[in-house]
């Protein structure tokens, strides 16, 4: 009889520790979400000006003086939100 009150103890300690790794590992998934999402932009915008940069496509003479312009003089790579 003592043995199926333990048994049934610790069922329940691990049903609550399963219910917690579940909230965690939820917790653990947005973060990653939400982490991805906010780099992905500025990573993106980044890479397509050195991309164009690098290709040739730029006079380097535009290119170096665009990146030292003030932010709202600088060209725009990728659309009306993405500024080099």
């Amino acid at each position: 009889m003592e043995s199926i009150q333990v048994s049934r103890a610790k069922s329940e300690e691990l049903q609550k520790l399963n219910e917690q790794l579940s909230r965690v590992d939820d917790e653990r998934t947005r973060f990653m979400v939400l982490v991805t999402h906010e780099l992905r932009a500025p990573i993106s915008t980044i890479y397509s000006c050195l991309e164009l940069a690098l290709s040739g496509y730029a006079a380097p003479e535009k290119a170096a003086k665009s990146w030292r312009a003030p932010r709202t003089e600088r060209p725009k790579c990728l659309g009306s939100s993405a500024i080099c």
